[in-house]
């Protein structure tokens, strides 16, 4: 298929990869919120935006543009899936933007390829769901880059230097570790195009003296970041294993299930075919042509380079400091459209049908860890668990719950999908201790229980051992999951006889 061909084919493509994604996504915007969803629930639900941003500034350790976000999509109903709607349109709209960037650096057939792996790779798939700013700081990051090729090129206008300087502010109050690619962007136009030099500085200044705006409130973060990097560095050390796990999940996997669980074997084989595939192709053809094994990147390609390496290189060099770390894989997510655009570039710019089968394979592998993701691995089913817990619960019943990570609010995770009277009577803890269970013989109350098993719980709540005699467990159900969720009702054994003594009499009778 020639260029022209792929030409008409590219809007036609571009479109239909956007809304593969867009469904994709909103599909898996169903699922319960979790982890640090809970945290900007309680952040921007029934809230003011000055107390919002009072918390965001005093609780958090990033910037306030996701979360001012979230604040205004949460006032719709219900705001636990409304709260999602800036991560899934940014998570969506990533996938032409990424595709736009690829066409331009390496033409139409690598900008159809990069489009295709962001609209189906699990990582981002599951950063488009989460109501955090990740997919958003992606975005603004990977259209800056756009920005800042246009800007730079013979036919730029002063307007593009505005939007540079506007998605570069946007992406650092989005996610800090934006600076990393932003500066990136600044160095390399300073050194790569000297004739943009001034425009580049006015541009940067300009986002600079906008963010001293929120300076003050981001030295108040950084004065209890340590804390954070201290706990960071507990669970991802500086080692040649944690810069390999984060590279590995974030470039085809998922940010918490090791390569073997998600995407698969299966998938990861298929990623590396079409990987090998394209290399061998590519080694080939410079073999017959008689070029050089390396030769020199073109300034944009040495660009992209820089910015698929940078964000990694700014995440060491920040965890060299004893007992800090900032390794987490989601912290990669601002370079992740790049290595999409890099990857389809590799596999896309072979003989045609060399390269649609290696696209085919990579794609296929992607869409496999995704499918699982979704399925098998969706986030804890809680909205599923209120439900049947609604259908049993009387006013009177006691409903606890054993959280599974630390730290507030993560009681929120059953709470807002309860309301009204259910929430009178709803008692969360970690150590239940006896008095739940003592009241409930006295009243002849149920005491349900819910557990998400993960971590910190690795048990089912259940009555504390020297009454557990007393109690009779009468109703029990499992949601599989990313963390498996159990729910059971403990009725006092004197009310289960009395219940099933009843039931036996007015049988008959029916």
């Amino acid at each position: 298929m020639n260029g022209s061909r792929w030409e008409r084919i590219w809007p036609y493509g571009l479109f239909g990869l956007t809304a593969v994604a867009f469904l994709i996504r909103l599909f898996g915007a169903q699922e319960s919120p979790a982890g640090d969803e809970l945290y900007l629930y309680a952040l921007v639900h029934d809230r003011s935006l000055g107390s919002t941003l009072t918390a965001v500034i005093n609780q958090e350790k990033t910037p306030p543009l996701g979360f001012i976000l979230s604040w205004a999509t949460a006032h719709i109903s219900p705001a636990d899936l409304w709260m999602r709607a800036p991560s899934v349109l940014a998570g969506t709209a990533l996938v032409p933007v990424s595709a736009l960037l690829g066409r331009r650096v390496f033409g139409t057939r690598a900008g159809l390829a990069a489009g295709l792996f962001v609209a189906t790779s699990p990582f981002l798939v599951f950063y488009s769901i989460e109501a955090r700013g990740y997919s958003l700081a992606a975005l603004l990051v990977t259209g800056a880059t756009l920005s800042v090729l246009k800007a730079t090129d013979d036919t730029a206008r002063r307007r593009d230097w505005v939007t540079f300087g506007a998605l570069s502010l946007g992406a650092v109050l989005t996610h800090y570790t934006a600076v990393f690619a932003i500066a990136t962007l600044v160095v390399w136009t300073l050194v790569a195009r000297p004739n943009s030099r001034r425009n580049v500085l006015l541009s940067s200044a300009g986002a600079l003296a906008l963010f001293a705006i929120w300076l003050p409130s981001f030295l108040t973060q950084f004065g209890h970041a340590s804390d954070e990097a201290r706990r960071i560095a507990d669970q991802a050390p500086l080692a040649f294993s944690t810069v390999g796990r984060m590279v590995s999940r974030a470039a085809v996997g998922h940010p918490f299930l090791d390569l073997g669980s998600l995407p698969g074997s299966l998938a990861v084989g298929l990623i590396l075919a079409g990987v090998a595939i394209a290399l061998t192709a590519a080694i080939v053809a410079r073999v017959r042509s008689g070029q050089q094994f390396f030769s020199r990147p073109s300034s944009t390609v040495a660009l992209l380079l820089l910015l698929a390496a940078t964000t990694l290189l700014g995440l060491l060099l920040a965890s060299l400091q004893p007992h800090r770390s900032l390794l987490l894989t989601r912290n990669l997510m601002v370079s992740l459209p790049v290595w999409a655009v890099l990857a389809g570039a590799l596999v896309a710019r072979r003989q045609p049908l060399i390269a649609i089968a290696s696209t085919l394979l990579v794609a296929a592998g992607l869409s496999i860890g995704t499918w699982n993701e979704l399925s098998r691995n969706a986030r804890p089913n809680m909205r599923a668990a209120a439900t049947d817990l609604h259908s049993r619960w009387r006013p009177g019943d006691v409903i606890l719950e054993s959280a599974y990570a630390t730290g507030p609010p993560l009681d929120q995770d059953l709470a807002i999908h309860l309301t009204g009277d259910q929430l009178a009577s709803l008692l969360l803890t970690r150590n239940v201790g006896l008095k739940p269970f003592q009241t409930a013989l006295k009243t002849g109350r149920s005491v349900f229980t819910i557990t998400p098993i993960a971590g910190y719980t690795t048990v089912g709540l259940a009555p504390p051992p020297d009454i557990r005699s007393k109690f009779k467990l009468t109703w029990w159900k499992t949601w599989p999951g990313l963390v498996r969720v159990d729910a059971m009702e403990w009725t006092p054994v004197s009310t289960a006889v009395s219940t099933a003594a009843t039931e036996a009499l007015v049988a008959p009778a029916r």
